[in-house]
């Protein structure tokens, strides 16, 4: 149990507060044990400006072993911000038709996608197809040891990618209402 937390806890403190010193609006994963009922899920964390939680994100589309230690979170999760209606998916929610689908009847626009994908140069085509299947941008932000992250438009076309380092930032453009985003 040393390595879960509840939500709001010690690490949503934190990265609240450190959202507010910023300025940003801040996603944070992490290991959460539900107080409740003690169930563990791989979940999302978005912070505000202000460093208020705006979203917490649990990762519906598990991978392989992680069934036997993680529960399944069920329903997607939205956030409004002044760039347009974000929603939120963890790493191999990308291959599963349901956490995408469930953002698609919420006018979402931007897919923000937290991942720790375990294959070098592997994740790219994964999240490039979900924009385009969601027609929605999708903002990938990878761990450094298998960097592939970047902004994608809704039809699949990279903004920036970063491959091949372990250091950069991934700059892109939103535009300041993407709720205008003609939807096919």
């Amino acid at each position: 149990k040393g390595y879960v937390e509840t939500v709001p806890g010690p690490s949503t403190q934190y990265f609240g507060a450190l959202a507010k010193e910023l300025g940003i609006y801040l996603h944070v994963g992490l290991a959460e044990v539900d107080a409740k009922t003690d169930l563990y899920y791989n979940t999302v964390v978005a912070f505000a400006p202000t460093g208020e939680i705006v979203a917490k994100y649990r990762k519906m589309g598990l991978y392989k072993i992680e069934e036997n230690y993680l529960s399944k979170g069920t329903e997607g999760v939205t956030y409004d911000a002044p760039f347009g209606r974000v929603g939120i998916i963890i790493c191999s929610d990308v291959y599963h038709e349901q956490p995408i689908a469930s953002y698609r009847p919420g006018n979402v626009e931007i897919l923000a996608l937290s991942t720790s994908w375990a294959a070098m140069n592997s994740g790219w085509s994964a999240f490039t197809t979900a924009a385009r299947s969601a027609h929605m941008y999708v903002l990938a932000a990878n761990m450094p040891y298998f960097p592939d992250s970047g902004v994608i438009n809704p039809d699949g076309s990279a903004q920036s990618h970063i491959r091949q380092t372990t250091r950069g930032t991934a700059y892109g453009y939103l535009p300041k209402k993407a709720m205008t985003l003609k939807r096919r």
